[in-house]
Parts: structure tokens; sequence; C-alpha cells
């Protein structure tokens, strides 16, 4: 779900905004791989690490499906849980649609 609120986009610099999107981008184009990497060898840890950072700067650029999918990933791996087949689906899914989005915004 998309961020309805109207004045969002209008609470920071759209410059920054861009930048901000571009760094998640980047910073997030592994994500799922490390997140599968560290379940695969037990690391709960860390796994909730990086659903934590994802929830978050998944907020911080709007994208609050991605956020609440993260967060609901997040809860589980805290418990040391492996995550359900339609939960690591959605939030691989929604990743890869920011991921597109933002490489359609900016040509990368």
């Amino acid at each position: 779900m998309q961020n309805n609120n109207p004045t969002y986009d209008n609470l920071i610099d759209a410059e920054l905004l861009s930048q901000m999107k571009t760094l998640f981008a980047k910073g997030n184009a592994n994500t799922i791989a490390e997140i599968t990497k560290a379940v695969a060898v037990g690391d709960f840890k860390e796994a909730h690490r990086l659903v934590h950072t994802l929830k978050s700067s998944a907020q911080l650029i709007g994208k609050m499906q991605l956020s609440d999918i993260a967060k609901e990933a997040e809860g589980l791996f805290k418990a040391g849980s492996v995550l359900p087949q339609r939960l690591y689906c959605a939030l691989e899914t929604e990743l890869q649609k920011v991921l597109d989005q933002q490489r359609e915004t900016t040509g990368e």
C-alpha cells in the first residue's frame, strides 16, 4: 500500500527524496539474498537486523506496504522463526517492485 498522505512528498525536498530512493535501491539490491543466506545458517539475529533496516528505510521513502511486510518478518525473525512461504514471497515481490520503480525512474 502506497502512502496515501498527499502531503508526504511535500515534507522533504524532492531532490533529497530522490537521493534517498537511489540510496535505498543501491543498498537493498541484495537484501533478499542476504536474508536467505542468514536464515540458511540459522543467523536469525542477522536476518532480523536486515529486515529491521529494510522496514525503516522503506518507511523513510514512503513505501509503506514494503515496510509493513518487513515489520511482520521482523517479528518472526526476532522470535527465531523462519518466514512462511507467503511472507517470504510477499517480501521479495514488494522489494523487487520498489527496486523496479526506482530503476524506471532513474534509468539505473
